[in-house]
């Protein structure tokens, strides 16, 4: 239990994301934080950090997301996913291009058992992850590791911005505005 603390800690600490106060000539920037909520089958947003992060700790949220937009526009979209044991976490950082599409992914799997982190960063070609580079590094002290193949937890990859399971709740006008919003998960 204590690790799940410290990791989750850990994840608020590296996907909390301090909005940027818009000045005049400056772009606008702001963060949407969205959490699943999988006792009741949902995501949710919410404008304010604080409430998200007491929601998260309350929830025991194994997966949590922020949408970041610039000038009302998402352009940047991360992700973090963990086991319920912790022994490991995932965090995604997907990049936009100008025409709101994925365009570059970059991925930091930390691994306890093992101590090993795994840093890799991918390329969206019409629509399909291309790794660009992969790095592979102790976890406890950032030295670079070579060797056999390690296992690594099946996360997929989101090529789209409508494939979030999220993507209702960061792209409908008004959510921002909202101290919380909630969909619904739909199973395929």
């Amino acid at each position: 239990m204590r690790i799940f603390c410290g990791v989750v800690a850990s994840l608020l600490l590296l996907v909390g994301v301090v909005p940027v106060e818009a000045r005049p000539g400056q772009p606008s920037a702001k963060t949407l934080y969205l959490l699943e909520d999988d006792k009741h089958d949902q995501w949710c947003a919410f404008r304010e950090e604080t409430e998200w992060k007491a929601e998260v700790e309350a929830l025991s949220a194994l997966v949590v997301a922020t949408a970041n937009y610039v000038d009302r526009h998402l352009s940047a979209v991360d992700v973090t996913e963990q086991d319920e044991a912790g022994d490991w976490i995932v965090y995604d950082h997907y990049s936009l291009d100008h025409t709101g599409q994925i365009s570059k992914l970059k991925r930091t799997i930390n691994l306890l058992p093992g101590d090993r982190s795994e840093n890799e960063v991918f390329l969206m070609v019409s629509g399909t992850p291309k790794k660009e580079s992969a790095a592979s590094r102790k976890l406890s002290t950032g030295e670079p590791v070579s060797g056999a193949d390690v296992w690594l937890p099946n996360v997929p990859i989101t090529t789209r911005v409508e494939a979030f399971p999220f993507f209702p709740l960061i792209s409908s006008p008004g959510t921002e505005s909202k101290a919380k919003s909630c969909v619904q998960v739909s199973h395929p």
